[in-house]
């Protein structure tokens, strides 16, 4: 390529065309993901989210446990035996609504 010319290689990206899809589809994830959290009350299992979300099992796994981070989203497994993923902040919100 003429390092003068204005033509930008097929297989190049300049700044401001960079493919971000990915990143949105992430985010509107994510957020979908606090939005159930938020319906189910701070509480939801994996399941709850691969039906929300159309997203498949090892897909739905994968993404969750990226968000665990100890003070937004922990996991919990009850004494049943069932792993759910918790939201405290949210929890939060709803046992303060519950006291007034």
């Amino acid at each position: 390529m003429n390092p003068d010319s204005d033509e930008i290689p097929h297989n190049e990206y300049p700044p401001d065309r960079v493919d971000r899809s990915a990143e949105k589809k992430g985010k509107n994830l994510e957020s979908a993901v606090f939005q159930l959290a938020y319906k189910l009350k701070g509480r939801i299992t994996l399941s709850d989210i691969v039906l929300e979300t159309g997203l498949g099992l090892k897909e739905a796994e994968s993404f969750i446990e990226k968000m665990i981070d100890g003070t937004h989203v922990t996991m919990e497994v009850t004494d049943s035996g069932i792993v759910q993923y918790e939201f405290p902040e949210i929890i939060a919100r709803f046992n303060e609504d519950n006291q007034d």
